[in-house]
């Protein structure tokens, strides 16, 4: 597949720093991104889930829905969706603020965020950048941006490559439950001979934009 894996490894990987501290990164969100591409490819490619999918229909003839949820919208939530959207698959991208970007978001005086008001890139734009949307290069503009720029960057790829209708923002997780399965409806559809998985139950609390009503949603997904 056309992955953006390599440059989202390079930008998860990134080691943000000032003269104060430093801001790491983990690249355990690239392991993640990964297998998530892969896990999407083997859904929608593979010639026996194509069969198992044929054979296990819907009331109404259709192949059933595959139900994928995504926890946050930052940079390998994003570029996980994408994945899926790709291959037909729909995810349910459940982000707590109000826009996406992850970590990159700044709050100000904010104790559980890493981001802080003078971060700039340790690594070049252009290296950061998905493949699928180049950035910088221009040989005009610094190659070394500020946490602004990049969640501006990442707010523009969600819009470029049709994502934000997937995402339901003000959605803070709560609980992730795995199903106990009997290998009836509370198991995934496989790949026929395939061991199935078992299907995950998320309850996350859903907030207004004002913040002064919340509520608590769950539903039961495929992965």
């Amino acid at each position: 597949f056309e992955a953006n894996e390599a440059n989202i490894e390079h930008m998860m990987c990134s080691v943000c720093f000032s003269t104060r501290r430093s801001l790491f990164l983990l690249p355990i969100a690239a392991l993640l991104l990964l297998l998530t591409s892969s896990f999407a490819s083997a859904l929608s490619t593979d010639p026996k889930m194509t069969t198992a999918t044929r054979m296990a229909t819907t009331a109404n003839g259709s192949p059933p829905q595959l139900k994928v949820a995504i926890i946050g919208a930052g940079a390998a939530g994003l570029t996980a969706a994408r994945q899926f959207a790709r291959r037909g698959i729909e995810p349910v991208v459940l982000e707590k603020d109000a826009i996406p970007g992850g970590v990159w978001s700044y709050h100000e005086n904010a104790s559980d965020r890493p981001m802080y008001r003078g971060l700039r890139t340790n690594l070049p734009r252009e290296l950061m950048a998905f493949r699928e949307k180049p950035w910088g290069g221009d040989g005009k503009t610094k190659s070394y941006v500020t946490h602004r720029q990049v969640l501006e960057y990442l707010s523009d790829y969600s819009k470029d490559f049709g994502l934000q209708k997937y995402i339901r923002y003000g959605c803070r997780v709560c609980q992730l439950t795995v199903q106990q399965t009997d290998g009836g409806s509370s198991a995934a559809v496989v790949p026929d001979g395939e061991q199935s998985w078992p299907k995950i139950k998320l309850e996350w609390e859903a907030t207004d934009n004002n913040e002064s009503d919340s509520a608590m949603h769950s539903d039961i997904f495929d992965a």
